[in-house]
Protein backbone atom coordinates (compact mmCIF):
# COMPACT_ATOMS: atom_id res chain seq x y z
CA UNK A 1 0.00 0.00 0.00
CA UNK A 2 1.35 3.44 -1.24
CA UNK A 3 0.82 6.39 0.78
CA UNK A 4 0.92 9.68 -0.32
CA UNK A 5 1.58 12.74 1.57
CA UNK A 6 0.45 16.30 0.91
CA UNK A 7 3.37 19.39 1.28
CA UNK A 8 1.79 22.23 3.43
CA UNK A 9 1.76 25.38 1.22
CA UNK A 10 3.46 28.42 2.71
CA UNK A 11 2.98 32.09 2.13
CA UNK A 12 5.61 31.73 -1.29
CA UNK A 13 4.06 28.94 -2.79
CA UNK A 14 0.49 30.97 -3.44
CA UNK A 15 0.57 33.40 -5.99
CA UNK A 16 -2.63 34.33 -4.56
CA UNK A 17 -0.99 36.13 -2.22
CA UNK A 18 0.47 38.68 -3.89
CA UNK A 19 3.98 37.00 -3.98
CA UNK A 20 5.69 36.98 -7.37
CA UNK A 21 8.77 35.00 -8.48
CA UNK A 22 11.99 36.74 -9.32
CA UNK A 23 11.90 37.01 -13.43
CA UNK A 24 14.75 35.40 -14.72
CA UNK A 25 18.06 37.02 -16.25
CA UNK A 26 17.78 39.40 -19.15
CA UNK A 27 19.03 38.51 -22.60
CA UNK A 28 22.03 40.35 -23.69
CA UNK A 29 20.87 40.07 -27.16
CA UNK A 30 17.70 41.79 -26.44
CA UNK A 31 19.46 44.54 -25.15
CA UNK A 32 21.59 44.58 -27.83
CA UNK A 33 18.83 44.81 -30.01
CA UNK A 34 16.91 47.52 -28.02
CA UNK A 35 19.76 49.63 -28.10
CA UNK A 36 20.21 48.81 -32.08
CA UNK A 37 16.56 50.46 -32.80
CA UNK A 38 16.87 53.47 -30.28
CA UNK A 39 20.37 54.34 -32.43
CA UNK A 40 18.47 53.38 -36.43
CA UNK A 41 15.61 55.89 -35.34
CA UNK A 42 17.93 58.22 -33.46
CA UNK A 43 20.28 58.56 -36.79
CA UNK A 44 17.26 58.59 -38.85
CA UNK A 45 15.60 61.58 -37.31
CA UNK A 46 18.70 63.38 -37.36
CA UNK A 47 19.48 62.37 -40.74
CA UNK A 48 16.23 64.13 -41.64
CA UNK A 49 16.28 66.73 -39.76
CA UNK A 50 19.80 68.24 -39.50
CA UNK A 51 21.95 66.49 -42.27
CA UNK A 52 19.26 67.10 -45.03
CA UNK A 53 17.93 63.27 -46.25
CA UNK A 54 14.94 63.84 -48.45
CA UNK A 55 12.08 61.00 -49.70
CA UNK A 56 8.76 61.44 -50.33
CA UNK A 57 6.07 62.10 -47.69
CA UNK A 58 4.44 58.94 -48.76
CA UNK A 59 7.56 56.81 -47.90
CA UNK A 60 6.61 56.70 -43.87
CA UNK A 61 3.20 56.14 -43.97
CA UNK A 62 4.13 53.26 -46.77
CA UNK A 63 5.98 51.35 -44.53
CA UNK A 64 3.50 51.64 -41.69
CA UNK A 65 0.96 50.77 -43.06
CA UNK A 66 2.91 47.54 -44.73
CA UNK A 67 4.37 46.67 -41.19
CA UNK A 68 0.93 46.63 -39.76
CA UNK A 69 -1.20 44.42 -42.28
CA UNK A 70 2.36 42.10 -42.75
CA UNK A 71 1.87 42.17 -38.86
CA UNK A 72 -1.46 41.22 -38.80
CA UNK A 73 -1.55 38.30 -41.41
CA UNK A 74 1.23 36.86 -39.72
CA UNK A 75 -0.91 37.04 -36.22
CA UNK A 76 -3.85 35.56 -38.50
CA UNK A 77 -1.79 32.65 -40.10
CA UNK A 78 -0.06 32.24 -36.69
CA UNK A 79 -3.78 31.49 -34.71
CA UNK A 80 -4.77 29.38 -37.69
Amino acid sequence: MTTTSVASTTATDNPSRGDRPSPGPVDVRVRALTRFAISITVFTILGHAVLGFEQAPIVPILAVVVSYASALLFELLDSW
